[in-house]
């Protein structure tokens, strides 16, 4: 954190010491967001001051200046994030050099397959779609932009591989106490082959015709981002093993020109993501 002076005769801005300077209500609005962000739908203010230890009364004046900004909405018996904070977190320098990069990756991924593709972030207890490009077929699932998908999924996977230790405690808590189908021998596998071949397949929770392939993209800094089909099985649509060789490369066009981008230097492989070494791997397996 940085504290600014107004001084001309001392340096524009230090180091703040720790508690310091503290903003209560900037701090309890900053709550209210991440909570709702982290929730699965709309929270009454009750259910919300309960959560965060405080008064109806003041969490409803930090509401009420939030849905005056846009940032909340209010109604049909609750509160629930707007699309604000979504845009916002998309109109960050990485988030925008990521976009920039990934859609010419992604309409040409789409073209060579004739399949849909999306990116993914790790946000709260789900992974987050941030950018979705439509099947240039008749046929395609197009994955709805901002949409929240369960960890237990192809995409989850992968981003379950670059979380901390103490992400991946939270992130298997909440699947365990919260999804109901959720088998942890068969996350655990495919944790297991995530962490080894640095990309993931997993049969689709909704559709039986659809094979979601998901392929992490390790930037400098974090976070971690993911590329993934949902692939369609059919005989008039490309084939698996092409729509894995295709997404397996388009991660790797992605991941170092998002690399060159974020540290100004060459496009070579990152150690962690080495896309090179996967792409061969994969070829010599021939899955």
């Amino acid at each position: 954190m940085w504290c600014c002076k107004t001084s001309v005769t001392e340096p524009l801005c230090e180091p703040m010491t720790q508690g310091k300077y503290s903003a209560p209500a900037l701090g309890k609005g900053l709550d209210i967001l991440e909570f709702l962000a982290g929730s699965e739908g709309r929270i009454t203010l009750t259910d919300l001051a309960t959560a965060l230890n405080k008064s109806v009364s003041e969490i409803f004046r930090c509401v009420y200046v939030l849905e005056q900004r846009g940032y909340v909405s209010i109604g049909n018996g609750g509160i629930v994030a707007t699309r604000k904070v979504f845009d916002l977190s998309l109109d960050t320098p990485i988030a925008r050099d990521l976009l920039e990069i990934a859609y010419p990756e992604m309409i040409n991924l789409n073209r060579l397959t004739l399949q849909s593709s999306y990116l993914t972030v790790a946000s709260g207890n789900h992974v987050v779609v941030i950018a979705s490009q439509a099947a240039p077929s008749p046929f395609g699932v197009d994955t709805r932009l901002g949409a929240r998908l369960p960890f237990d999924s192809a995409a989850g996977y992968v981003h379950f591989t670059a979380g901390t230790k103490a992400e991946k405690t939270k992130w298997t808590a909440h699947l365990l106490s919260e999804v109901s189908t959720f088998d942890l021998g068969t996350f655990q596998r495919g944790v297991d082959q995530s962490t080894q071949l640095g990309w993931a397949e997993r049969q689709s929770h909704m559709f039986g015709q659809i094979v979601d392939l998901a392929c992490l993209i390790v930037p400098v800094p974090s976070p971690a981002f993911a590329l993934c089909i949902p692939m369609v099985q059919s005989a008039d649509l490309t084939d698996h093993r092409t729509c894995k060789r295709s997404l397996l490369e388009a991660a790797s066009q992605i991941g170092r020109k998002l690399r060159h981008v974020l540290t100004d230097g060459p496009e070579a492989p990152h150690p962690i993501d080495a896309p090179t070494s996967r792409l061969r791997q994969y070829q010599a397996t021939g899955l």
